[in-house]
């Protein structure tokens, strides 16, 4: 088993679409049992990504938004299923 799968097994259970803060300027957000969203803020712009649970391998962009909030919703309008 991968490294990165015990450290997320280890954490807690996180509800689906909440947003958690991992460390300064980067967020993480469950999508899926499969797949989830990270946001990093560079700047004034926040850069969200889709990535598998299990490895941490980078999956597709969400695109560059102004507002965390912005970059949160679109993450969670994307259907797991289209990965």
């Amino acid at each position: 088993m991968s490294e990165f799968k015990d450290r997320l097994e280890s954490a807690e259970i996180f509800e689906i679409g909440k947003l958690r803060r991992v460390i300064s300027g980067l967020y993480r957000v469950t999508l899926s049992d499969q797949h989830f969203g990270q946001i990093r803020r560079n700047g004034g712009k926040y850069f969200a990504e889709i990535r598998l649970i299990e490895t941490g391998e980078f999956k597709r962009y969400a695109g560059v938004w102004r507002t965390i909030a912005e970059a949160r919703e679109e993450l969670c309008a994307i259907n797991p299923l289209d990965l």
